[in-house]
């Protein structure tokens, strides 16, 4: 895993880009730099359960259920939120980097042959 996630998570915060013009959508509620650090923060997450579970599928179903959370909460991420998220998701992928480097090759596998 590298840090080619920041890349990602710029495309993909672009890619959404269109919801700050239509007005029923929490984007437009918020700052678009806000929510490129928020997009930033859940790509280095994502990245990190991608490399555990060895599945997209599973990120898949994390993003569904954050934008379904919002959808029904109705809660707008804000910059002191998302740099929150952001910190904490540097903090796992930092331990989660160490945990791998220090374990034997093989320890941290989910499915084995």
């Amino acid at each position: 895993m590298k840090f080619i996630q920041i890349n990602v998570s710029l495309i993909w915060g672009v890619w959404h880009l269109p919801l700050w013009f239509m007005g029923a959508t929490s984007q437009s509620q918020t700052n678009f730099g806000s929510f490129l650090i928020g997009t930033i923060a859940f790509s280095i997450a994502l990245a990190v359960i991608r490399d555990i579970s060895k599945s997209v599928f599973v990120c898949i179903l994390l993003h569904c259920m954050i934008n379904a959370s919002f959808d029904i909460t109705g809660v707008v991420m804000g910059f002191k939120s998302n740099m929150t998220t952001l910190l904490i998701s540097l903090l796992i992928y930092l331990v989660y980097s160490i945990a791998k480097r220090k374990a034997p090759k093989n320890s941290l596998k989910v499915y084995s042959n």
